[in-house]
């Protein structure tokens, strides 16, 4: 199915909506989609119709990645568990999902894409100064499909964004140099241990951050300062990081492909942020080091053919 016709079944309430909690099925019912929990569904199964679904628990979202091998069916699912899914969150986030204009960010998507690949360096220019990413000539590109295949479990967010990724190692794909002004960011953990140990600082970051003055510096891909609502928070990022994974090298850089019609809310730690048109670059693999994404919306960019002197 192309990705078009997905998204207008979204956004016309026909898909079956998939929850892994009864608290969300008042907010989803209102909408009017058909909703039934994850546990009643077969919504993998061969011959099951495409669907989508919401995950906001952490043993939901191993049950749907064990899944994965076995599904035959077509579907995406918005992936809150490792984000805030408070009540207010979880309505703020899906309220956001749904003003999207699909039909605009896929067009986006596709450009952005076209542009990246097309280029040696690509600039982000924000007040801060300038970040230059310089690509190898070989990347690993997150998922710039535009047809979702039966079996395969797409996260939403994947459809939202042009990214680039190292995955492989260090630089692998990229590498990070310069200053980058954002508006805010987000953070997630892949394990509960992690948001226990690290939750509240990665908290404080958050809410600094909607104080405005927030400037990330890297050099060789490595994060060298960090401010963060106009206070240096460089050692208490160090703190996370040091000696972990790969510590504070960028492991993202992506673009945002969505004009969202409604005001975004930077004190919330909403995965839909990531999504605003303009650039977000990521650190962390959300396993020793928390994944934090750094958005700087509307930022202007520049795809360079020869590579920035």
């Amino acid at each position: 199915m192309d990705a078009h016709t997905y998204f207008q079944r979204l956004i016309t309430r026909e898909l079956p909506f998939i929850i892994d909690d009864e608290k969300w099925r008042p907010l989803v019912a209102q909408y009017g989609f058909p909703v039934s929990h994850f546990d009643d569904a077969d919504f993998l199964a061969e011959g099951a119709a495409p669907s989508f679904a919401m995950i906001t628990r952490l043993d939901y979202h191993a049950k749907l990645m064990a899944g994965w091998e076995a599904a035959k069916s077509i579907s995406s699912h918005l992936a809150l568990a490792k984000f805030d899914t408070s009540p207010a969150v979880v309505a703020y986030t899906l309220e956001q999902l749904l003003s999207i204009d699909f039909r605009d960010t896929l067009a986006r998507r596709a450009a952005y894409y076209d542009s990246l690949l097309s280029c040696k360096d690509a600039q982000v220019v924000t007040a801060a100064g300038v970040l230059t990413c310089r690509f190898k000539d070989e990347i690993e590109v997150a998922n710039s499909d535009i047809e979702l295949a039966p079996g395969w479990l797409y996260s939403i967010a994947e459809f939202l964004e042009s990214s680039i990724v190292n995955l492989e190692a260090d630089r692998s794909s990229f590498s990070l140099s310069g200053d980058f002004g954002f508006d805010g960011l987000i953070h997630l953990c892949n394990k509960e241990a992690l948001r226990n140990r690290v939750g509240a600082a990665l908290d404080e970051l958050l809410a600094l951050s909607t104080r405005g003055g927030n400037v990330v510096s890297f050099q060789d891909n490595h994060i060298v300062r960090l401010v963060v609502g106009g206070q240096d928070r460089t050692e208490l990022l160090r703190e996370l990081t040091v000696g972990k994974e790969r510590e504070s090298s960028a492991t993202e850089f992506a673009l945002g492909c969505v004009e969202f019609p409604l005001r975004q809310d930077w004190s919330l730690n909403s995965v839909m942020h990531e999504s605003a048109n303009g650039a977000h670059v990521g650190i962390g693999m959300g396993r020793e080091v928390p994944h934090i994404d750094f958005i700087a919306k509307g930022a202007e960019l520049r795809f360079l053919t020869q590579a920035a002197s």
